[in-house]
């Protein structure tokens, strides 16, 4: 899709040009979804973001407060990916060949991709605010078992992580105890600190977005292989030592 959330914002005048810069200026210093910072910091309304969102786009506006889960529906999408993407599925049609899932930012394709892979099957997209997926994940999305892979386990050499030529992609160091840093001169202000211009503001929060969405895609998929009896922890981390 061409439009953005941050387009729509401006565009149906949910909030104003400052507020706007504002909101991406918190973006590029933590990163996050543009529409999530708005809502936390009280510039739009998160249903009346929703309605925007729906009247958009085309889609149906749920009240997920209002509706009953369909279990076999939840159980189709892990917890932790459901969290990262605001998404929560609450019903299972067409023989379970269609999963309904409501998503408070319906315009991340990356997203859909993710929650359709993990489904299994075919997704009907409708839209709620992101405190009300929130609430419905509390409510009816169990807790998982631990809080991802830890990839130390007590071994004391570096893990490897290799494609599937042999070659190492990441070396990830073992933990090791943290000691305070030694102090440094502060440093020397920089010849150019001009401001960074739309289009390198642009590219940043591009490049923090994909990070951020590329590694919570990645452990959940880990989390749904484990869910899913394909391998345990310890044998994933037994096969990136090797």
């Amino acid at each position: 899709m061409a439009l953005d959330l941050g387009a729509l914002l401006l565009q149906k005048n949910l909030v104003s040009q400052a507020q706007f810069r504002e909101a991406r200026d918190v973006q590029m210093q933590r990163g996050g979804e543009m529409g999530r910072i708005c809502v936390d910091m009280g510039f739009v309304d998160d249903r009346r973001l929703a309605s925007a969102l729906s009247q958009a786009l085309g889609l149906t506006k749920v009240d997920l407060g209002k509706v009953s889960p369909d279990p076999n529906a939840v159980e189709r999408i892990p917890r932790r990916l459901a969290a990262n993407l605001w998404a929560f599925p609450y019903a299972l049609k067409d023989g379970g060949r269609t999963l309904w899932i409501a998503m408070a930012n319906p315009l991340d394709d990356a997203g859909k991709q993710a929650l359709q892979r993990a489904a299994g099957c075919a997704l009907k997209i409708t839209v709620a605010g992101y405190r009300e997926i929130e609430t419905a994940i509390e409510a009816h999305l169990g807790e998982e078992e631990g809080e991802g892979f830890d990839l130390d386990g007590g071994d004391d050499g570096p893990v490897k992580i290799t494609d599937l030529a042999g070659n190492t992609v990441v070396t990830v160091a073992p933990k090791r105890e943290e000691q305070a840093p030694p102090p440094v001169a502060a440093p020397s202000p920089p010849a150019d600190n001009a401001p960074f211009t739309e289009e390198e503001r642009r590219l940043v929060i591009m490049l923090q977005e994909g990070l951020t969405k590329s590694a919570g895609a990645l452990q959940a998929v880990l989390d749904l292989c484990v869910e899913r009896g394909l391998f345990t922890k310890a044998q994933l981390a037994a096969k990136l030592r090797k």
